[in-house]
């Protein structure tokens, strides 16, 4: 049974410790991992992260992390209206452009996070200069299917060096690319207008869609590997052994934190404001179905890729936080406002925002069970019993 308090290791077992946060998709749903992260950034006890990783929504909160500006990363999620990040496509045209929502608003709010200006870019240089922590966002190649990780930290250290002055004829490039690959992450196939990018050595467009289309969260063996770019020095010492991530990179430990922004439980439709038949029931038209269909094909992705952390690192320390008691709890139940096909429900998302802050001040880890006992716990036990 998981345990509600956060792993962590007997002292004389400790070693240096690389902690790694993995944000996920989940669309509106990121409001929850922002309330919960703005509390527990201020909380004093904090962890803190040497690695970032973020898929779709958790994409763009990974950027506001790793740069450092938690009220920011709440603010993005308190909107008035879902013009603010989209602007809805007539049925009509869907079929000819290919997806429902354009959501050029968002990209262009992104741009402005980024930079106030021409070749100023406080946020990217913030990421680039934040050298304690390593940030990558996660997509997918369509035309391959191939799930690739981008080093964000890596691309922003490329306009503004750790020795030197910044790279002015760079600045502007690296900005529209990181603008690019996040959009990219969250790109959600037919609902989300679809991202072409330049990459490879012939510089040719690719499309690129929303790195929750194969994993919800980066996979362990990515993450381990993020690790040992965060800590190459560790890493040569060669400490530790193991198969996943909790065995150790090189001479250092590290620990999960995974974010699911969202529920772990399918969410039922949404029923009229009238108090009739869902959306899809009423009216099971291309665009209610299919919305419908992907949100309960993702929870399972989600679901799928917090199990596949514990059986890719059996033994290791993994904690997670979900949304899920959004629904039920005491002092305010959130319910979504909006019609099925709402990508950005405004009310809903300020409350999940609240719901966010309030678990993130009271119980902010579930801590995931090891399948066997850890070999080095383990031996240690026996040395005492000996």
């Amino acid at each position: 049974m998981a345990s509600f308090v956060p792993q962590r290791e007997s002292k004389a077992l400790a070693r240096p410790r690389i902690n790694i946060l993995m944000l996920s998709g989940g669309g509106g749903w990121g409001a929850f991992g922002a309330g919960f992260l703005r509390t527990l950034h201020d909380r004093p006890a904090a962890p803190t992260f040497q690695i970032v990783t973020g898929v779709s929504t958790g994409a763009l909160q990974a950027l506001l992390v790793a740069a450092d500006d938690y009220p920011a990363l709440e603010q993005q999620y308190m909107i008035e209206s879902e013009e603010e990040l989209a602007h809805r496509v007539d049925y009509l045209d869907v079929v000819k452009k290919g997806y429902r929502f354009d959501t050029d608003p968002l990209r262009q709010r992104l741009a402005r996070l980024l930079c106030t200006g021409p070749g100023i870019c406080p946020m990217l240089e913030k990421i680039a200069r934040n050298t304690d922590l390593r940030m990558f966002i996660g997509m997918v190649e369509a035309s391959s299917g191939a799930f690739k990780a981008i080093d964000i930290s890596g691309l922003a250290r490329s306009a503004y060096p750790a020795a030197g002055p910044a790279r002015k004829d760079q600045i502007a490039r690296v900005a529209q690319c990181v603008v690019g690959v996040a959009m990219a992450s969250a790109a959600v196939p037919v609902f989300q207008r679809p991202v072409r990018l330049r990459t490879g050595p012939n510089n040719q467009y690719k499309t690129y869609l929303d790195g929750g289309v194969r994993y919800s969260l980066f996979e362990a063996r990515i993450a381990q590997l993020a690790a040992a770019m965060q800590a190459p020095a560790t890493a040569a010492a060669g400490g530790g052994a193991g198969g996943g991530v909790g065995g150790g990179v090189g001479g250092a430990d590290v620990t999960l934190y995974a974010i699911r922004n969202g529920p772990t439980v399918v969410r039922p439709a949404t029923p009229s404001p009238e108090g009739g038949p869902a959306g899809v029931d009423a009216k099971p038209d291309a665009g209610a179905v299919a919305l419908r269909a992907y949100s309960t094909i993702v929870n399972q992705n989600e679901l799928m890729s917090i199990a596949g952390l514990r059986l890719l690192d059996p033994t290791g320390l993994i904690n997670v936080a979900t949304a899920d008691g959004y629904a039920s709890k005491a002092s305010e139940k959130c319910v979504k406002t909006g019609g099925e096909d709402t990508l950005f429900d405004p009310l809903f998302m300020k409350c999940l925002v609240r719901w966010g802050r309030e678990k993130a001040a009271t119980v902010p880890w579930i801590s995931l069970s090891p399948l066997v006992p850890a070999p080095r716990e383990a031996a240690l036990r026996a040395d005492r019993d000996q």
